[in-house]
C-alpha cells in the first residue's frame, strides 16, 4: 500500500511555526483531507475553506450552486477529486484556505507500507494551532504577547474567551490523532 506523507504549514504565524506532518492514502478525497487537516491542526471544521492546485480550485460545491455566477475558474467538487490527481511527486504542493488562515501543503515522501498501517495520522508537528475566530494572524501575535503578560488590561477578557491554560507551544500528537478519527 501507498501513503503520502504530507507537511502542513500554517503560513504567517512565527514563534512557533505551526506545523504538521501527516500520513494518508493517495485516493483520499479532497472532503476528507479537509476533515483530517482540521483534527491534525487542531481547528473545529466551522469555517469555509478552500485548496488550490495549482490552477484548479478544490472546494465544497453546493448542489444549487448556479454556474452563470461564478467567477473565474470553476470550482471542482472536493467530493470528487482524489489528492493523488493533484500530487504525484515530492515538493508537490497545494495550498489550503480555511476561513483567514492558509496553509502550505507539501507532499514530502511517497510511502510504501504494509496494508495494515494505519492511516491518516499525524506523525509529528510543533505548535497550537491559533483559537477559532481570534481574528487572524495580527490578531493572534496581539493574542500571545497579551496572554504572555497577566497584568496586561486585556488579560481577564482573553483568558475568558481562549482559556488561560492556551499555550501557543503546544502540540499534542494524540489529541490530532483522536480529532481526525472523530471528524472522519
Amino acid at each position: 500500500m501507498l501513503l503520502y506523507q504530507l507537511r502542513i504549514e500554517l503560513e504567517g504565524v512565527q514563534t512557533p511555526s505551526v506545523w504538521r506532518e501527516i500520513q494518508v492514502r493517495p485516493d483520499v478525497m479532497f472532503d476528507e483531507l479537509h476533515c483530517i487537516i482540521q483534527g491534525a491542526m487542531g481547528w473545529d471544521k466551522v469555517h469555509q475553506h478552500q485548496y488550490l492546485a495549482g490552477e484548479k480550485k478544490i472546494g465544497f460545491v453546493a448542489d444549487n450552486d448556479d454556474d452563470e455566477f461564478q467567477v473565474g475558474p470553476k470550482i471542482c467538487d472536493e467530493k470528487d477529486v482524489a489528492l493523488m490527481e493533484c500530487m504525484r511527486r515530492t515538493n508537490d504542493q497545494i495550498l489550503y484556505a480555511y476561513d483567514v488562515w492558509k496553509h502550505t501543503i507539501i507532499l514530502q515522501d511517497v510511502l510504501s507500507v504494509a496494508d495494515n498501517t494505519p492511516n491518516p495520522v499525524v506523525i509529528n508537528g510543533d505548535g497550537a494551532c491559533p483559537p477559532e475566530n481570534c481574528g487572524g494572524i495580527w490578531a493572534y501575535e496581539e493574542l500571545k504577547q497579551i496572554l504572555e503578560n497577566p497584568k496586561h488590561e486585556e488579560y481577564e477578557d482573553f483568558c475568558d474567551l481562549y482559556g488561560d491554560d492556551f499555550d501557543p507551544d503546544d502540540f499534542d500528537l494524540e489529541i490530532g490523532n483522536v480529532l481526525i478519527q472523530k471528524y472522519l
